[in-house]
């Protein structure tokens, strides 16, 4: 059994994240770093988005033939893609 201990002042999912950033993007955070917050955030979008029957679009692709205008759905799928290019653009120039 895993058994997590909080050291003086950190919690045990600010030490898990600073190292699955460090060995996923090779960069240390911190629990509080609004990488991590924007990263947490994308994720619960995309988790939302990811529910069956969220979008009617899923159960029948022949909306997708509808005229653009009339994708109701394009919107908020294009702006999570747009946020989530925005921040790896970010971090490349950083």
């Amino acid at each position: 059994m895993l058994v997590m201990r909080t050291l003086v002042g950190v919690s045990p999912m600010a030490t898990l994240t600073s190292v699955i950033m460090s060995v996923v993007f090779g960069k240390r955070t911190r629990g509080d770093d609004k990488y991590v917050k924007m990263m947490f955030e994308t994720a619960e979008e995309f988790l939302t988005a990811f529910v069956p029957g969220t979008y009617l679009c899923d159960s029948f692709p022949v909306l997708a033939k509808l005229p653009r205008f009339l994708q109701w759905w394009k919107p908020a799928g294009e702006a999570a893609y747009n946020k989530t290019v925005g921040y790896i653009s970010r971090e490349k120039v950083n």
